[in-house]
């Protein structure tokens, strides 16, 4: 009897220790997925800015045999911290570069995710010729400090304006802002222009002042970025025409010869002179 009791105070009680296991299961189920809801949200945004690159392990190697592999040298610096060698796809760089621009905020990832870097791109080196990518800088970023970087303005939208030209003054500008408020560009629609004289200027830019801050002095928003000038037809002076026989009969006069009968004894040659004195001249015996 004791020996039945026994056995089942032990079964209730693994009985209690099961159902305690399966609460806390519960728990960090719902943990877990209150994470994975979030996560998507926070990953798409790095997603985005993400770009892989790897540390220059081998600095023998030549810059040329790294291009000719497809990769491109790199260097980051920044925040008090030592310039690190690293290398990327040359690829992937001016796929980036060509739809996003050079600014915004991108996260450089090491080693399959292990350690991710906010930087800015800070310079890029181009072949004279080819113009593709030699070599590219970033610069290394505190997401809670605001940094001042530079950013292309680009043309959108179209145009039809009769004998006119628009033209872009200003191709970039210089801001200020948190590394995450940066735009990768700043688009600029002109497709509202419809007469010359039209112009847009530098404050009527697309951007939210409130996060950005323009690295200018106040007049200098008033300057414009982009004009509709009007297409001025260049002229060419017309040459006055001398005529032609005028011309001949100076140069008739100016040559014409000497008349015969002016001519005087003394031009004659001296050769000449001597031979008819000697023939008036008695020979001697």
């Amino acid at each position: 009897m004791a020996s039945k009791c026994f056995g089942d105070s032990h079964f209730y009680i693994c009985l209690i220790q099961l159902l305690l296991c399966i609460q806390r299961a519960q728990k960090k189920l719902k943990i877990n997925s209150k994470n994975s809801q979030k996560r998507p949200m926070y990953m798409a945004k790095i997603d985005i800015n993400l770009f892989h690159v790897n540390p220059r392990k081998n600095q023998k190697k030549s810059k040329k045999s790294l291009r000719s592999e497809g990769l491109i040298p790199a260097n980051i610096f920044g925040l008090g911290e030592e310039s690190e060698a690293i290398i990327c796809p040359e690829l992937e760089l001016e796929k980036r570069i060509q739809k996003e621009g050079h600014g915004g905020l991108i996260y450089l990832e090491f080693e399959g995710g292990k350690l991710s870097v906010p930087v800015l791109i800070d310079e890029l080196q181009h072949h004279p010729c080819t113009g593709k990518i030699l070599h590219a800088t970033f610069r290394r970023v505190n997401l809670n400090k605001a940094v001042e970087t530079e950013v292309s303005i680009e043309l959108v939208g179209e145009t039809n304006i009769v004998d006119a030209n628009v033209l872009q003054v200003l191709d970039s500008i210089q801001v200020s802002a948190l590394p995450a408020d940066i735009p990768e560009k700043i688009e600029l629609d002109i497709s509202h222009l419809t007469e010359v004289g039209q112009s847009i200027l530098l404050k009527e830019l697309p951007i939210d002042l409130t996060k950005i801050k323009l690295l200018v002095e106040p007049e200098e928003l008033e300057n414009p970025i982009v004009l509709v000038q009007a297409v001025v037809e260049e002229v060419e002076p017309e040459v006055e025409e001398v005529v032609a026989e005028e011309e001949g009969e100076k140069t008739e006069e100016s040559e014409k010869p000497e008349s015969d009968d002016a001519k005087t004894p003394s031009d004659k040659p001296s050769g000449e002179a001597d031979k008819s004195d000697s023939k008036d001249k008695p020979e001697k015996n």
